[in-house]
């Protein structure tokens, strides 16, 4: 079953809850009005924790991006079109958000935190620990939250614009498989730092944001969980990268308006 099977087959558990009519997502506004992202409890920063470790962001011309859990996940975009963007809202129960709002503590220590901001009241947020074994709405939004970053991120693409990465080591071993980075045009040596550092880079070059997604492919295709390369040199780099997403702000941070 496809993962647009999958979110129409969970919308009758989500209306049975009384979510009443779908509310509109896109307004014809700039700004972003559906921002939903998945985190934990772990300190460990890596450039998804800008995003969430898995997100789903729309704007009010219904661009959507989208991202499923994962160091080596690609970052999706796409467009949703009127049938879309009423499921969508339907599945994740949207116009309720506002009437949701608040924090749900759980007994799970580093459990993942999904957090729901609408663009209607854009200062209040849903931030459901554990959410999935949550009583109705909360346990329906997330699996459809779930559904619906796999049914977008089959429809939509990866971006081919800038990418923001940062690179550390030389590494004594990887324990992952290791991606030959041997023909690739940048020089790892020269911006990388001896351990994982805040500093990131980003990077407009296409041949090199091409570049380094096409690692990352690599990484995905030999079943790695996280990006280790090999240089010409064959020193060993770690390498944390994310495509950048069209509506996101130069900090990396997709903020509401």
């Amino acid at each position: 079953m496809n993962g647009r099977a999958v979110l129409l087959a969970l919308l009758a558990s989500v209306a049975s809850v009384g979510c009443g009519a779908p509310v509109q997502i896109c307004d014809g506004s700039e700004g972003v009005r559906l921002a939903a992202a998945v985190g934990d409890g772990l300190a460990l920063f890596t450039l998804r924790s800008e995003i969430g470790r898995s997100f789903l962001y729309v704007d009010g011309r219904c661009r959507y991006g989208v991202g499923a859990d994962g160091l080596v996940a690609p970052e999706i975009v796409g467009q949703l079109d009127p049938a879309a963007e009423r499921d969508l809202s339907e599945g994740l129960a949207f116009g309720r958000w506002p009437a949701l709002a608040g924090r749900y503590v759980a007994d799970v220590v580093d459990t993942s935190v999904l957090v729901l901001r609408s663009g209607v009241s854009p200062d209040e947020a849903v931030d459901c620990e554990d959410c999935l074994h949550r009583p109705a709405p909360l346990a329906e939004i997330a699996r459809n939250y779930l559904a619906a970053v796999e049914d977008l991120t089959a429809r939509g693409t990866e971006p081919d614009g800038p990418v923001r990465w940062r690179a550390w080591g030389p590494l004594a071993e990887s324990g992952e498989p290791v991606v030959d980075a041997s023909t690739v045009p940048i020089d790892f040596a020269s911006v990388a730092t001896p351990s994982p550092s805040p500093t990131i880079l980003v990077t407009t070059s296409q041949a090199e944001a091409n570049a380094l997604r096409s690692l990352r492919v690599s990484a995905r295709a030999a079943g790695a969980r996280g990006l280790v390369v090999r240089d010409a040199s064959s020193q060993l780099w770690a390498v944390d990268l994310r495509s950048v997403l069209p509506f996101e702000e130069p900090d990396g941070r997709v903020h509401l308006r």
